[in-house]
């Protein structure tokens, strides 16, 4: 077969691999936070607009309770007086404003080292690429990454069901 003879260049690979890892991180961060989004919903009793299926939905914070209010406000009156006694030019602001730009300058040498890497590489890609076909190239590159492609294909068709999903809830309402 066709499939057989073909092999991977290892910067493409590595390049594929990497890409792997960005994407399950991406999808293991979209489930933390839609179970964080889900608890933080339960925890204040919220309900979306969109299922409450209410014709004469009235928010509560459109009536103010005056004696909360005031006390919220002198809270934030005495903390303001404290704050005001914290020097803005110590040794945590200080080492703050070191460590952003650290973290810019690691930054900044990743980025260029990723372009400049792109760019001198470019030409060893084009070569691999002219040697195959679209469909073998695919072919390729799912016979090498079958569990990032299954994680990829699940979380496409999750987003498919719940956007059905959503779409079906809006028409019965």
């Amino acid at each position: 077969m066709l499939q057989d003879n073909i092999q991977i260049p290892e910067q493409i690979s590595n390049l594929i691999a990497l890409l792997l890892w960005v994407m399950v991180g991406l999808a293991v961060l979209w489930v933390v936070l839609s179970v964080l989004r889900y608890m933080h919903r339960r925890a204040y009793n919220l309900t979306p607009a969109e299922t409450a299926h209410a014709k004469n939905i009235k928010p509560d914070f459109l009536t103010v309770d005056h004696a909360k209010r005031d006390k919220a406000m002198a809270g934030g009156a005495a903390f303001d007086a404290v704050r005001a006694g914290v020097p803005e030019d110590g040794k945590v602001a200080t080492s703050s404003k070191i460590t952003r730009l650290a973290v810019f300058g690691a930054a900044l040498v990743s980025f260029l080292t990723a372009a400049a890497a792109a760019l001198l590489k470019v030409e060893t890609i084009q070569e691999f690429y002219d040697k195959l076909g679209s469909w073998d190239r695919f072919v390729a590159i799912l016979s090498t990454y079958k569990i990032g492609f299954a994680i990829a294909a699940v979380i496409i068709v999750l987003n498919l069901i719940l956007f059905l999903a959503h779409i079906m809830d809006k028409q019965r309402a």
